[in-house]
């Protein structure tokens, strides 16, 4: 089917997706009840693992950008691939309409995600194909696109770009040429008040297109952040667990008795707390099995709060330098906790008051799982 396509259409590069590859995308996209995040996550992260491997079985030095699958649960379509010192940005498209690219500002005006090269391709799933169909540089971007408000979208017509074929070439070709524009400098420094304001806009659920919200270099502000990112993504598709309903008995499902834990070696001191229930977090953590314990007491003017992780596998020791960490509702690390050789768990204490909203983040290198909650 793809040298059919190719024989329609040469200036074009068509490659096929996988079985496997298509598979996994729809495994990781399912979990989300947004039906547009979830089909925005599908088409960007199979396109970026079809394109990654076609990069990389002719290059060297081809690299992915960590966490990209933040921008697109943030309503931001696009991914970046690294060619040794340069940015790729590919823009895939499901779209029929091959007049254009469409560029979401995010990756032309904010400096730390712009790419010396934009790559557009169509995505036909349907078929089991992509078409690399047009290349074009941040220079010409700039200097041709028109950029469109009402979408903060640049768009640059086809009679513009390279012909997909010749992308490879554009790439060669234009290493002693300038094909990246120096940025206006967004220095958008914000105050603890505003990031907890832009935050609490933000993160309403009922926003559908958070990105027009506030001001664009705002919202740039935010998302660079990878903390704050994370925060505004946690708090969009979640509300916080509220820790008072324990004295109710009020559970949610996935916090769990320790009795179902038995298998724990839970530290007595820990036994005498009124409250306490385990998370299990499952192997998302670079394959490690792990659980988080919260324990809650009331005394006579504040809440206790205590959070454990413990490894629930073989092993009895946690992964070294395995981080728990305590972080305020606008993402700021309070206290963090560092596993060492043979620690059995990690742990840390602290006091809280009615109506504190904050979150506990257990991270191992680039892989983090969060919780969000309120006492």
């Amino acid at each position: 089917m793809v040298n059919d396509w190719l024989e329609l259409t040469p200036d074009s590069i068509w490659l096929e997706i996988p079985a496997d590859v298509q598979e996994i995308s729809w495994a990781k996209s399912a979990s989300f009840t947004d039906a547009s995040i979830r089909q925005r996550f599908y088409v960007n992260y199979l396109c970026q693992q079809v394109i990654f491997n076609y990069l990389q079985s002719g290059m060297t030095g081809v690299s992915l950008v960590e966490n990209q699958e933040d921008f697109w649960q943030l309503g931001v379509n696009g991914f970046t691939v690294k060619l040794g010192e340069k940015s790729v940005v590919v823009i895939a498209s499901e779209t029929l309409d091959l007049e254009a690219i469409e560029i979401p500002q995010e990756w032309v005006d904010i400096p730390q995600l712009i790419g010396d090269y934009y790559l557009a391709v169509q995505v036909n799933t349907a078929e089991s194909h992509l078409r690399i169909w047009g290349s074009t540089t941040h220079k010409d971007i700039k200097e041709k696109g028109q950029y469109i408000k009402r979408n903060l979208n640049y768009s640059l017509p086809r009679n513009q770009l390279q012909s997909g074929s010749d992308s490879l070439d554009l790439w060669g070709e234009c290493q002693l040429q300038p094909v990246k524009i120096e940025p206006e400098k967004m220095e958008e420094k914000l105050s603890l008040d505003r990031l907890t304001t832009l935050l609490d806009i933000l993160a309403n659920p009922q926003l559908i297109f958070p990105r027009k919200a506030v001001a664009f270099q705002e919202w740039a502000a935010v998302i660079v952040n990878s903390n704050w990112r994370k925060i505004l993504i946690t708090r969009r598709q979640k509300s916080p667990v509220k820790l008072t309903n324990w004295f109710t008995d009020n559970f949610p499902i996935d916090w769990q008795s320790i009795l179902n834990f038995s298998s724990l070696s839970l530290v007595p001191a820990f036994k005498n707390t009124e409250i306490k229930r385990i998370k299990d977090l499952g192997v998302e953590l670079l394959g490690n099995p792990l659980a988080l314990m919260i324990t809650i007491a009331k005394t006579e003017e504040v809440f206790s709060l205590q959070a454990t992780v413990y490894p629930t596998g073989e092993t009895s020791t946690l992964p070294p330098h395995l981080k728990l960490s305590i972080l305020t509702e606008t993402g700021q690390v309070f206290r963090e906790v560092i596993a060492t050789d043979n620690d059995e768990f990690i742990r840390y204490r602290f006091d809280a008051e009615l109506g504190d909203k904050f979150f506990i983040e257990v991270a191992l290198e680039s892989a983090r799982v969060t919780e969000y909650l309120q006492v």
